[in-house]
């Protein structure tokens, strides 16, 4: 199950940004850049507002009615009718009034900034990413059964998550939002992926608490086997010392054993061990999430793995060159990771073995110096695992 912010940047599809970009002009990296800006804002001061027990209210009541809005796409015309002001009487719109106050025009101005679009396009990505993340909580009120107060405990939660992912360019321009380090926010984020995907196995313990829990098990079997070992050994001495002191004189103890036994009972054998370790990698254009046709073949590869190995996971994780903001990196990563994902599961793979992330510009295979090495690093890895 993902967290919160990433089930909105999830809706953020390439078609959604492929139809957008139609109607305003502007570039698709530039509108993901956009969108991977206002997601994080927009959530950062919902959970800011999480105490006051009436905006939540109104909240939850939008969130409801908007659980019934058409899909997204479908609004764009509308959203980018070119107005660079917002329609303050549309449920989006007076959730943004709210939010901001007197400060709406400064946040257009400065998603316009970041994301190097115009102001027009500015008001339609949060003109836009307010249904979005509406029509995502009311889908989470009534699948959950939550009421307006269960919804704000869930965005007070996640408050910190919210706040390092807001661009640092932008963060000042919404009051009440306070930048964790960005890697204790992933490493968090993380954390709850992993708890929420794995009830049973999860705790409360830290990564760097855990780390102790490998070798010491190590150690715990290593000694176990040591002493098995010397218990044998120690067995087989006095089985022969009391067989040889009862053994008549003139006699051999060999006479009491079964023709072509040694005495010893065999140890059973071991049954190997069956070990997956399989990667493929797909690239990517610059600023696109979008497949194209050369990496059909490298698809067909994965499905047939995939296929051989039914009960192996498949761990799915995007990366793109250090170009832009690390925000719109960790967007566009996450982007291109959905996207072979849902395409995988177009092809007969069951969703349920995939395990999706985006790393953003981490753990580059090539120097982000050149154009080649850039390319090499806009890849999303596929692994096969047991």
């Amino acid at each position: 199950m993902a967290s919160m912010l990433d089930a909105v940047r999830e809706l953020v599809t390439p078609n959604l940004l492929s139809r957008m970009s139609a109607h305003t002009g502007d570039s698709e990296a530039a509108l993901s850049r956009g969108f991977g800006a206002v997601i994080p804002l927009l959530f950062a001061s919902l959970a800011n507002r999480a105490d006051d027990h009436t905006f939540m209210g109104q909240v939850g009541t939008l969130a409801n009615e908007s659980a019934n809005e058409p899909d997204v796409p479908a609004t764009i015309p509308r959203a980018v009718s070119g107005a660079s002001g917002i329609d303050t009487t549309t449920p989006a719109g007076g959730l943004l009034s709210r939010l901001f106050g007197t400060n709406l025009t400064g946040v257009v101005d400065g998603v316009t900034r970041y994301a190097g679009v115009t102001r027009g396009t500015s008001g339609s990505l949060l003109a836009l990413g307010g249904p979005l993340i509406l029509g995502y909580l009311g889908r989470l009120m009534r699948r959950e059964s939550l009421n307006a107060t269960g919804l704000a405990d869930r965005l007070r939660a996640q408050r910190g998550t919210f706040a390092s992912a807001v661009p640092s360019e932008l963060s000042s321009l919404v009051p009440g939002i306070t930048r964790e380090p960005v890697e204790t926010a992933r490493r968090a984020a993380a954390d709850v992926r992993y708890r929420e995907e794995h009830p049973r196995v999860a705790t409360s313990v830290d990564h760097p608490a855990r780390e102790w829990v490998l070798p010491a098990l190590v150690a715990i079997l290593a000694l176990g086997g040591l002493f098995w070992w010397l218990g044998r050994a120690h067995q087989r001495v006095e089985t022969r010392a009391a067989h040889e002191v009862s053994t008549p004189v003139g006699t051999t103890a060999e006479k009491s054993r079964a023709v072509g036994t040694s005495g010893v009972a065999p140890t059973p054998a071991m049954p190997p061990v069956s070990r997956i370790d399989i990667t493929r990698t797909v690239r990517f254009d610059t600023g696109s999430s979008a497949l194209n046709r050369q990496t059909q073949a490298e698809f067909s590869n994965i499905v047939a793995a995939a296929k051989d190995h039914p009960n192996a996971r498949i761990e799915i994780n995007g990366y793109t060159d250090s170009a832009g903001s690390e925000a719109s990196n960790m967007a566009l990563s996450r982007s291109r990771a959905t996207a072979v994902s849902n395409s995988l599961e177009g092809m007969g793979i069951s969703k349920d073995r995939m395990q999706v992330e985006g790393l953003g510009s981490q753990d580059p295979v090539a120097s982000n110096t050149t154009s080649n090495g850039r390319a090499q690093n806009r890849r999303v890895v596929v692994m096969l695992k047991d």
